[in-house]
């Protein structure tokens, strides 16, 4: 089941436009558009200390990832001497786990406790974060121990966000 490990693959295709307007190049927008597979990632699995180890690494994950990249540039200053220019840029990803392992549909990328997980679910983006709700009462509202805090479902996780930026630049 082990097998050698072998380094993961990865295929990726980017496009992009360069535009420049006006004199001097006054004005110049460039776009870009990737995509990539990543395979046969290295994963650790968690296995029966009894046999001297307590992980076993394989050759198994694949996760795909994507995004844009938008820049605007602009030269509000030309001259024989001087140019200044101010720019812009905007990025935005996204990813999805695609396969983990044979009968494993969650993998723990970070945490604290057993409170909040960072995870990458299959058919999920990676680095969601799972966290304990409040328990409720059959109307909704939160349920209040007996120290006046709000008890925690400890049953169920719900998702609460990702751990990856919406956009940055």
């Amino acid at each position: 089941f082990l097998g050698d490990i072998k380094r993961f693959r990865k295929r990726e295709i980017e496009v992009g436009l360069t535009t420049k307007w006006l004199p001097q190049n006054r004005i110049e927008t460039e776009f870009a558009f990737y995509t990539n597979n990543i395979y046969d990632q290295i994963i650790g699995l968690n296995i029966n200390p009894g046999t001297g180890y307590s992980t076993a690494n394989i050759n198994s994950a694949n996760t795909k990832n994507w995004g844009i990249e938008i820049t605007i540039k602009g030269a509000p200053v030309v001259n024989k001497n001087l140019r200044c220019d101010l720019t812009f840029t905007g990025a935005r990803q996204g990813s999805k786990v695609i396969r983990l392992f044979e009968g494993i549909d969650e993998k723990r990328i970070d945490g604290i406790n057993n409170a909040v997980r960072v995870v990458g679910k299959v058919g999920e983006a990676v680095g969601d974060i799972y966290m304990y709700d409040f328990m409720r009462d059959p109307g909704g509202s939160k349920v209040i121990n007996a120290n006046g805090n709000y008890s925690l479902n400890t049953t169920e996780y719900i998702k609460v966000g990702n751990v990856n930026p919406k956009m940055f630049g």
